[in-house]
């Protein structure tokens, strides 16, 4: 029995029992003396159950078994032994297993392997010792039960498949809960959902890369710091918005995947608050592409109230990082906001830090910025922070006019805070560019290669207030750096060739311009006396590398900038000077 297939067995061994146990069938079931053939046999219809369920010999055959030896033997209560023109079952079973011993001699893995279908090459062949009349010895018919046996437990297979994906469809997407240093806050109900992504595969920012409160005490670690507020999606409508990045401010950028901003408030008094926006994309480009429309719009700030206080240059944060501090004006309060842009891969973000009467350090809030950088750069393919660094510099790129000086690079002024705008620069003309009285050169004939000229008005106003601006290049930063001391010790000067002009004393300015390019010069203020008025005159001149940018004010009775803005604003036209070639 060591040759006998092991499909035979099982059959082999049921024939055995049936011959040993005692005569149970009825008197006149014996033996027949006509051939068994296809007529004597009530069989089903192929792929339908037997007829007799009970019947061992119409169970399915194993499915690894080799249909090129599978025989049937008869019905149960046919007389095998004499049936005419069939060999007895002995004669089957031994001529099978020489068959089967030779195919597995030729092929050994002929009996493991399942039969390939017509279009696989390998077809089990029909044993020849079988009679052809037989349709229970048929294999044809036993590979077809076994065909279709397959083939159910695949569409049933199929059918799993899609009601488990429709399952995760629907329910794979992220549910964001704050971590366990967070606690989220209620949502706002002007955010929109559509800044959210639908699909999960977009859900690239999840609470625990959000801001949290351990990260905010860098800010102050002397107050308790808690998470006011987690909103998703945002709207022109919503109250939160980080500075002068309002949505309209951002208008043509690529189309976010995802907005998360997260509020963050502490404890005491003249506490500061912390916002961040988050905000993912759908490649490194687009993201890259929106930190450049981002870096512009905070470059220009137009923000009801505020102007850029202070520029800062950012390091160690992420792949891009820049920063500003704005003030904000609001009658007779005063705030700042120190604003760090950064990006990590696909993510851009926005770390806002608000603070009653003094700035939050522009360092305190790129190391923030730093950290939670460090917790997004790996699911964002972006860059981590290495040490992170804020100095003062000229604020990002912006303004209508690069080279200029920016509409928020002016204070809002007079009681509806109104904001600037300027004019197309021209040529400078002498008639309408007089100065204070006090300047020793003509602006329309001064030695230099380009000389361009613009004044800036205030929105919605018929007041003859304004602020003038000429750029000069020169040849050269010592032809540059001459032109502005000429004006200097015209200043100086002033009230010996003049007995009616009064000059105050002269504010050094100085500060970092783009492109390693230091910022120097002066600014003043000068008086003109004439019938018994006096006229006042804001006055500034600065160098930076081959450029001159002179600025000159005429302050009206509720209409002027204080010394210290007109001396950041003085130094403001240097650096935005420094930005273009």
């Amino acid at each position: 029995m060591s040759d006998e297939p092991e499909a035979y067995r099982p059959r082999r061994a049921w024939r055995e029992a049936q011959s040993s146990a005692p005569e149970s069938a009825p008197p006149d079931s014996g033996p027949t003396d006509s051939p068994i053939g296809s007529d004597d046999l009530d069989l089903p219809a192929v792929g339908q159950p037997p007829v007799d369920a009970a019947d061992p010999d119409d169970a399915p055959p194993p499915l690894y078994r080799d249909e090129s030896t599978a025989v049937r033997s008869p019905r149960s209560g046919d007389d095998a032994t004499t049936a005419q023109g069939l060999p007895d079952e002995t004669t089957i079973l031994s001529r099978a297993r020489e068959r089967k011993r030779s195919l597995t001699e030729r092929d050994p893995d002929a009996t493991t392997l399942l039969p390939r279908t017509a279009g696989g090459g390998r077809v089990s062949q029909r044993d020849q010792d079988i009679e052809d009349d037989d349709p229970e010895a048929d294999p044809s018919a036993d590979r077809r039960r076994l065909l279709l046996m397959i083939g159910a437990v695949a569409v049933v297979a199929i059918l799993g498949l899609l009601g488990g994906y429709a399952i995760i469809k629907t329910t794979g997407q992220p549910i964001a809960t704050p971590g366990p240093s967070t606690s989220a806050g209620p949502t706002d109900p002007g955010a929109s959902p559509s800044g959210d992504a639908s699909d999960p595969g977009t859900a690239l920012i999840t609470d625990g890369l959000m801001l949290s409160a351990a990260q905010a005490e860098t800010i102050d670690k002397k107050r308790t710091w808690k998470v006011a507020l987690t909103q998703r999606g945002t709207t022109e409508d919503s109250p939160h918005h980080p500075a002068c990045l309002a949505t309209d401010a951002t208008e043509g950028a690529p189309p976010p995947q995802q907005t998360v901003l997260r509020l963050l408030s502490s404890n005491g008094s003249d506490s500061p608050a912390a916002l961040h926006q988050a905000t993912s994309y759908g490649s490194t480009e687009e993201a890259a592409q929106a930190y450049a429309f981002a870096s512009r719009s905070l470059g220009n700030c137009s923000m009801t109230g505020g102007w850029i206080y202070q520029g800062h240059l950012i390091g160690g944060v992420g792949d891009q990082a820049v920063g500003v501090t704005i003030q904000v004006l609001d009658g007779s309060t005063t705030e700042y906001r120190t604003v760090v842009l950064a990006r990590t891969g696909r993510i851009v973000d926005v770390i806002d830090v608000a603070k009653p009467d003094k700035a939050v350090t522009a360092k305190r809030v790129a190391e923030v910025a730093g950290s939670v950088v460090d917790t997004q750069c790996q699911a964002a393919g972006g860059a981590c922070s290495d040490e992170p660094e804020a100095q003062d510099g000229p604020p990002p790129l912006g303004g209508d006019q690069p080279g200029f000086l920016a509409s928020g690079d002016l204070p809002p002024i007079g009681p509806e805070l109104a904001r600037w705008a300027g004019t197309t620069p021209g040529e400078p003309d002498p008639d309408q560019l007089r100065g204070s009285g006090c300047e020793t050169v003509d602006w329309s004939k001064v030695e230099g290669e380009a000389r361009s000229h613009r004044t800036y008005l205030l929105s919605d106003s018929s007041s003859r207030f304004g602020l003038d601006e000429v750029v000069i290049t020169t040849a050269d930063e010592k032809a540059a750096t001459k032109l502005a001391e000429k004006v200097r010790d015209g200043w100086k000067s002033c009230s010996e060739r003049q007995l009616t002009a009064t000059v105050a004393k002269l504010t050094d300015i100085s500060g970092p311009g783009a492109k390693s390019v230091d910022v120097s010069g002066w600014a003043t203020e000068v008086s003109q006396k004439a019938d018994d008025k006096t006229t006042k005159y804001r006055v500034g001149i600065v160098a930076a590398g081959p450029k001159v940018a002179f600025l000159f004010l005429n302050p009206l009775d509720d209409l002027d900038l204080s010394t210290d803005q007109f001396d950041l604003v003085t130094l403001r036209s240097g650096q935005r000077a420094s930005q273009v070639n």
